[in-house]
């Protein structure tokens, strides 16, 4: 009866190892800030040189390999998200209007920043672009911004994944009734 205690014992050691184990993929928030450049005097945007523009989002590492390749934006990835902010505009992955080619995030070996494409028209006549590393955008009045894309970051998102809290539980009740056993 004793030995029967130290498998089911550590067994149950097992099951809460493997249980607090980390995902092969996992989601990730990213912020991308950029400094404006130029910007024309009374522009709708309200941005001015030396202002910010940034993006802010979500995405889910599972297509990446080595911390590199393309983050895709479109509803094939509903886990994947992002706001753009531009002064008094506010965009999202559904604003882009380039036809299912963006909105894509390509990163570099180790989640480093590479490009971030999107394209949103504004208006009649204006737009945001973002591609080879920089911004613009006409805010459908002639006011026109420019500039760069400057820092990149990104944090892990913490969450349990069901299947490792199941085994975490499941460990801890094993090793629990082990234990009551054993006295």
């Amino acid at each position: 009866m004793h030995t029967l205690s130290k498998k089911a014992c550590s067994l149950a050691l097992v099951a809460l190892a493997f249980g607090t184990g980390s995902a092969q993929a996992a989601l990730v928030n990213f912020t991308l800030t950029g400094d404006v450049i130029y910007a024309d005097a009374g522009n709708l945007f309200g941005l001015n040189s030396g202002g910010t523009v940034s993006v802010s989002g979500v995405f889910d590492d599972a297509v990446l390999t080595g911390g590199a390749g393309a983050v895709s934006f479109t509803s094939s990835f509903p886990s994947n998200s992002f706001t753009v902010t531009a002064g008094s505009y506010t965009f999202s992955q559904i604003d882009d209007v380039s036809g299912g080619v963006y909105p894509k995030l390509d990163l570099t070996a180790g989640m480093g920043f590479s490009d971030f494409k999107f394209l949103a028209d504004i208006g009649s006549f204006g737009y945001f672009d973002s591609q080879l590393g920089s911004f613009d955008g006409d805010d459908d009045n002639l006011g026109l911004v420019s500039g760069s894309w400057t820092t990149f970051t990104t944090t892990p998102v913490p969450e349990a994944s069901t299947y490792g809290m199941m085994l975490a539980g499941l460990g801890l009740v094993g090793f629990m009734a082990a234990r009551r056993k054993s006295l």
